[in-house]
C-alpha cells in the first residue's frame, strides 16, 4: 500500500472523465446559490418547523439542511424518511444533498449505506470524499479509509485538509508510521504544512510512534496555535511519560492567553498513573476548581478512575484549603472506591480550621466505626467541637475517649 500510494502521490494526476455533464461555470453559478440560500436559512433555521411544512421540503436547500442535521442530532430514521423523499422530487442527483446522506448515514453507523449513496452519485466533490473516508476511520477501519483516500487522488481531486487530516488518523489507527509521513509529504506539496487541522493531526500521530522530536518540530512551525494543536502537543508529552514538560506547555499556554478545556485538562489527568504524578495531579485539580470546570462529568469520571484513597484524600484536602466543605462531603460521598480513614480526617481538618460543626460530627462518627482506637480522631473533633463553642460536646468525646481506654502518646522531643 505504501508503494502505491507514493506513486499516486507523485505522477502526474489525469483530469476527470466526462461522467460529470455540468459544466465549470454551470458548477460556480449552483455553487453560489447554494450559498446564498445556505446563509439566509441559517440564520433562524427551525427543522422541527420545516418538517411540519411538506412545501419547504421541495426546496433542495431546506432539504440538505434537514439531512444535516440529522447527522448532528443521529435521527437516522428521519435521514432515511428524507432521502426516500429526495428521491421522489428528483434531488437524487444533487451533489449537496447526496454529501449530506453520506454523512448522515456514516455518523448513524450505516456505513454501506453511506458507501451506496456513495457509488450512486455522478459527480462527487472533495467534501463528498471526505465524508466517507471520515465515515470509515470513525467506523476504526483505516484500510479502506486509505484506499478511498489514494482513489480520490486518482480521480483528481482537490486535497483539502480535512481529508489530510482524516487519512493521517487512519495511518496512526494502522499504525503505520512510514506511511503517515508520505501523507505529511502530500501536505507539504499541498501547501498545507501550516494549517492547525493538519498540524494537530500530526502532531498526534508522531506522538502514539514515541518520535516527540518530529511531533515538536510540527509544533514549533504552526504560527496560529489553537487550543486544539496545544492539547495535542500537551498529550503527546503526557502519554510518552514526560509529565515535567506537559505541565511546562501547559504554562506556556496560559501564558499565551489561551484557555485550557475540559478536554485538555482530561488528557493530562488520563496520563497520571505513577506516584511521582501525584503533585501535577494536585495543581490540575486545584486549577479545574478555580475553573469551575470540577463538576464536569468526564473530569469527574477520569478523577475516579486515576485517584488511590491517598489522591482522593489530596483532592478533600484542596477543598477543605478552598474553604469549599460542602463540596469535599459531596466528593467523598461520590467515591466509587471503599471510603477510607484518610479521606475523612482530611474533611474533619478543614472543619477546625473553618470551624463546621456539622460536617466535623458526621466525619467523627464514620471515623469511630472505621478506626475507633485511633486518638487524633477523638481530640481532632474535641477540638472542633470547642472551637465551635460547644465546650459540653468536647467535654462528652473526651470522656468517651477515657471510657474507651483510648489515650494519646505524650510528646517527647530529643535533646
Amino acid at each position: 500500500m505504501r508503494q502505491r500510494f507514493l506513486a499516486i502521490s507523485t505522477r502526474q494526476h489525469t483530469r476527470k472523465s466526462s461522467n460529470y455533464n455540468l459544466s465549470r461555470a454551470q458548477k460556480l453559478q449552483s455553487n453560489c446559490q447554494q450559498q446564498h440560500y445556505s446563509s439566509t436559512l441559517t440564520a433562524n433555521f427551525n427543522p422541527d418547523a420545516a418538517l411540519q411544512q411538506p412545501s419547504s421540503l421541495q426546496n433542495p436547500f431546506v432539504l440538505n439542511k434537514i439531512v444535516s442535521w440529522c447527522a448532528e442530532t443521529g435521527c437516522c430514521s428521519v435521514g432515511v424518511q428524507l432521502h426516500s423523499h429526495a428521491i421522489k422530487l428528483g434531488f437524487h442527483e444533487n451533489v449537496c444533498i447526496n454529501t449530506s446522506l453520506v454523512d448522515m448515514y456514516g455518523k448513524c453507523g450505516q456505513i454501506s449505506w453511506a458507501h451506496k449513496v456513495f457509488d450512486g452519485m455522478p459527480d462527487r466533490n472533495a467534501v463528498t470524499w471526505n465524508a466517507l473516508i471520515s465515515c470509515y476511520v470513525k467506523a476504526r477501519d483505516p484500510s479502506i479509509a486509505i484506499e478511498l483516500f489514494i482513489e480520490m487522488l486518482r480521480e483528481d481531486i482537490p486535497v483539502t485538509p480535512f481529508g489530510v487530516s482524516s487519512a493521517l488518523v487512519a495511518c496512526a489507527q494502522l499504525g503505520d508510521n512510514d506511511l503517515g509521513v508520505q501523507v505529511q509529504g502530500l501536505s507539504l506539496k499541498e501547501g498545507l504544512e501550516f494549517n492547525v487541522v493538519v498540524g494537530s493531526n500530526l502532531i498526534d500521530i508522531y506522538a502514539k510512534f514515541g518520535n516527540m522530536e518530529d511531533s515538536r518540530k510540527v509544533f514549533d512551525g504552526l504560527v496560529d496555535k489553537n487550543v486544539v494543536v496545544w492539547t495535542s502537543m500537551i498529550a503527546g508529552y503526557a502519554h510518552n511519560h514526560f509529565p515535567d514538560k506537559s505541565m511546562i506547555l501547559l504554562k506556556e499556554m496560559f501564558l499565551s492567553g489561551l484557555k485550557a478545556n475540559y478536554i485538555t485538562y482530561n488528557t493530562l489527568l488520563s496520563s497520571f498513573r505513577f506516584p511521582d504524578d501525584l503533585c501535577h495531579c494536585r495543581q490540575i485539580h486545584c486549577r479545574v476548581i478555580q475553573e469551575g470546570l470540577d463538576s464536569n462529568p468526564f473530569l469527574v469520571t477520569t478523577f475516579l478512575i486515576a485517584y488511590s484513597e491517598k489522591h482522593y484524600a489530596c483532592v478533600v484536602d484542596l477543598y477543605g484549603r478552598a474553604g469549599f466543605l460542602d463540596e469535599a462531603e459531596a466528593f467523598i460521598n461520590s467515591m466509587c472506591i471503599e471510603k477510607g480513614p484518610c479521606v475523612y480526617k482530611a474533611l474533619l481538618s478543614a472543619c477546625q480550621v473553618y470551624g463546621n460543626k456539622e460536617i466535623a460530627v458526621r466525619c467523627g462518627r464514620r471515623l469511630m466505626e472505621l478506626c475507633p482506637d485511633d486518638p487524633a480522631l477523638y481530640v481532632l473533633l474535641a477540638n472542633v467541637l470547642a472551637t465551635d463553642g460547644s465546650w459540653d460536646d468536647a467535654a462528652v468525646v473526651r470522656k468517651l475517649m477515657r471510657v474507651k481506654g483510648v489515650t494519646k502518646k505524650a510528646g517527647c522531643s530529643r535533646v
